[in-house]
């Protein structure tokens, strides 16, 4: 499945919500994923609500019933269940041999991971992010060989 199809699911399924697909997306960018109880967690470690709540500044019974909603629906149980966090480079790329590409075209992306990736043996980070207006940007992070 495309990103971008991924967001489409969790866009539909919150249609007309606002609040509610305010939080999903900060869930998702975040990679803070659920429980099978609808605890909130990054990677292993529980997040208490009251902390994403306040956070995203919604009340906690909104909050509560996003989580409901997204376990009775099998497809967003799915994405939720194994959503896994991920890290940002942003502070690290100025400092050190970082090479950073931004691709704003999906099919660009298997090109990249295909052609580009395998020549390097350094590290080499992809994340996506959903800017604002709704369009994916994905970024490929490579650490490059000091001189």
């Amino acid at each position: 499945m495309k990103m971008s199809e991924l967001w489409e699911i969790l866009e539909k399924s919150f249609k007309g919500h606002e609040v509610k697909t305010k939080i999903i997306r900060y869930l998702f960018m975040h990679g803070v994923g659920l429980t099978e109880k609808g605890k909130f967690r990054c990677g292993d470690i529980e997040i208490p609500n009251n902390k994403i709540a306040r956070a995203l500044n919604v009340s906690s019974v909104t909050l509560s019933h996003t989580v409901k909603m997204i376990l009775h629906d099998p497809t967003l149980a799915e994405i939720f269940l194994n959503l896994e966090p991920t890290y940002s480079m942003k502070g690290y790329i100025p400092k050190y041999n970082v090479l950073r590409i931004h691709l704003k075209r999906e099919e660009d992306i298997s090109k990249l991971i295909s052609e580009i990736v395998p020549k390097f043996d350094n590290l080499v980070r992809l994340v996506v992010h959903l800017k604002p207006d709704n369009n994916l940007e994905v970024e490929l992070i490579l650490k490059t060989r000091s001189k």
